[in-house]
């Protein structure tokens, strides 16, 4: 469980020795590391609240909603600060269990705005997906709402009907070899395009392919050759093997950065997979 820290501002001169006006840092008191590694505003510093405090309103909404509280931590030094609840429901297919969480994030780096999303975490492999992850954005600049947070959140919750029916179909919906490939350019991209990225998207999608048919994740064989493997396929391989430079980076990619846009591609070029397949029936 992260221990609150708390986050002081400072004020900002110039190389002349002139105070900049109504700009500041944000200061990690424990570290003494900048988090903001740009200014930020009077207006900003008035609505920002302090690592406790941000804490105290997840476990708020834990209470009211009957949920369990299951981790919190830091990304990239404490710029970025999230904590995940268990809600309770999930879905079992053959086995294979996907329970729904709920995240809320906020930063003190401009970058993550007041968020909370709603998740699905696969327990064969931890994978993780927002399902929801606009459902309550507010920016910095505007004065938090623990009203609207708590209906937002009950937003985000919705989207866990639209996955069970997801969940329940997809490991009976096959897929063929040149399918795969098709669904694996719509989430990386074309390889045979030449532009800069053209051996990441190869990596990624020979690697990718290679869970696809031979991950021990994906132990039961009526599950291996469908959408729904090709779906966890995409999530094991950005959640489990898709490294970035630092692992505070690695981290950051999963939940917020190009990883998380990775499994959200691949969610929605899935469902048009199986409503496809249920057109053709």
């Amino acid at each position: 469980m992260l221990t609150p820290f708390t986050v002081s501002t400072h004020e900002l001169y110039m190389d002349n020795g002139d105070k900049l006006a109504n700009r500041w840092a944000l200061v990690n008191d424990d570290t003494g590391k900048v988090l903001s590694p740009d200014p930020v505003s009077s207006n900003y510093v008035k609505n920002m609240q302090q690592p406790a405090e941000l804490l105290d309103r997840q476990q708020y909404l834990i209470d009211k909603a009957g949920m369990e509280y299951v981790d919190s931590g830091l990304l990239r030094g404490g710029q970025i600060i999230w904590s995940i609840a268990k809600t309770g429901k999930g879905v079992s297919v053959a086995g294979d269990t996907t329970e729904q969480y709920i995240t809320t994030l906020d930063s003190y780096n401009k970058m993550v705005p007041h968020s909370v999303m709603g998740d699905a975490l696969r327990l064969l492999c931890t994978n993780q997906l927002h399902l929801l992850k606009d459902a309550y954005k507010v920016p910095h600049s505007r004065e938090f709402s623990l009203a609207e947070f708590i209906s937002a959140t009950e937003q985000a919750l919705q989207g866990w009907d639209s996955y069970t029916t997801f969940a329940e179909q997809s490991p009976y919906i096959g897929i063929s070899k040149e399918a795969i490939f098709n669904y694996l350019i719509t989430i990386f991209g074309n390889p045979d395009n030449e532009d800069k990225a053209k051996q990441l998207k190869k990596k990624h999608i020979k690697n990718t392919i290679e869970l696809f048919y031979n991950s021990v994740t994906d132990t039961h064989e009526t599950k291996r050759n469908t959408v729904w493997g090709a779906f966890n396929a995409v999530t094991e391989y950005v959640d489990h093997h898709l490294e970035a430079r630092t692992e505070s980076n690695t981290m950051y990619s999963r939940r917020l950065g190009s990883g998380a846009i990775y499994k959200e591609k691949a969610y929605g070029a899935a469902l048009k997979l199986i409503n496809s397949s249920n057109e053709e029936k």
